[in-house]
């Protein structure tokens, strides 16, 4: 015959009770925390996308400023510095698009 331990789980008492609502309120405040840390995740996830086509954004800008600089004909002797860098800016535009299609993917929504 086995006997039931003062404040165990199984013996019934009101220090049974105080454990069932200590382990019932551990358990909200868990699932609480492992939510709200999702929401978090979530949220980063998206201002994650949405930085990288701020990115994107900035870097077409720069583009269109290095190909009219190029285009001038009064900034020919930088010409072989600024197509440098728009081969440069190129790469680093694809890269962020990239990027932005794999953050997209990852929230759930179009790039």
């Amino acid at each position: 015959m086995t006997q039931k331990g003062v404040g165990s789980p199984s013996s019934g008492s009101a220090p049974d009770l105080f454990y069932r609502r200590t382990l019932a309120a551990e358990l909200r405040r868990a699932s609480s925390k492992s939510y709200s840390a999702y929401l978090a995740y979530k949220d980063s996830r998206a201002l994650n996308l949405t930085r990288t086509k701020e990115g994107i954004a900035l870097l077409e800008n720069r583009l269109a400023l290095i190909f009219g600089c190029l285009s001038n004909p009064h900034t020919a002797q930088g010409k072989a510095g600024l197509d440098q860098e728009y081969t440069a800016t190129i790469g680093e535009l694809s890269a962020l698009r990239e990027q932005a299609a794999q953050a997209a993917r990852s929230v759930g929504k179009p790039a």
